[in-house]
């Protein structure tokens, strides 16, 4: 079975700036950037591109929307855009951090699972919640191994590569290019942070396409 644009909807979640108070201009530039690009990428090839961001951003509202989104009439493959700040072991929300196994716990109990397709995250340390976001139903999920640099080259090479018809592992090769993840690694090792290593790994399936069925 293949999914058209008819039977599709993407989730578009952005909050990095209302979560902490260091480097403000930096992370509101990549809010922005993240709504704004992913809409124009991803909104010719969804039939509705629901977007979450600012103070919406709660834990509540973030699985309400899941639950909205993957309900509604004639929704055959939900997918989301994630990018909230990431800690070893959960999201950073506007009310507080959800540990990612109560987080994927609470998407697994909508039972919506056979409409759940790709969750691609831009959360530093995103490789480690990809298997949760799987095991909650999602067919793939991806993240990065460490601290995310990569995220203003990376989420629009790949969400191309994605709407174009890309397998998924094809995407995320093209988002991990080396040289333009190296320079952004260095630059995040110079602004002081530690751990950088903003290569994308996937958990599930590898050779999911725009087209491919969810469940």
């Amino acid at each position: 079975m293949s999914v058209g644009k008819d039977d599709r909807v993407m989730l578009l979640v952005s909050n990095v700036s209302g979560t902490t108070q260091k480097y403000q201009l930096l992370y509101r530039w990549l809010d922005d950037n993240a709504i704004a690009l992913g809409k124009d990428i991803t909104a010719p090839h969804y039939r509705r591109v629901s977007v979450l961001t600012g103070n919406g951003v709660t834990r509540e509202a973030f699985v309400t929307r899941v639950r909205i989104l993957a309900k509604s009439v004639g929704t055959q493959a939900l997918d989301v855009f994630l990018n909230l700040h990431g800690l070893r072991d959960g999201l950073k929300f506007v009310d507080g951090k959800a540990r990612i196994e109560d987080l994927t716990d609470e998407l697994g109990a909508l039972g919506l699972a056979h409409r759940f397709r790709l969750l691609y995250s831009t959360s530093c340390w995103g490789a480690l919640h990809a298997p949760y976001f799987v095991a909650a139903g999602f067919k793939t999920a991806s993240g990065s191994r460490g601290i995310n640099a990569n995220g203003p080259y990376d989420f629009p090479t790949q969400l191309n590569k994605w709407v174009g018809g890309s397998t998924y592992a094809s995407a995320v090769a093209a988002g991990n290019n080396p040289l333009m993840r190296q320079v952004h690694d260095r630059i995040a090792e110079l602004f002081g942070f530690d751990e950088v290593d903003s290569t994308k790994e996937i958990a599930g399936v590898r050779t999911l396409r725009i087209t491919s069925p969810a469940g």
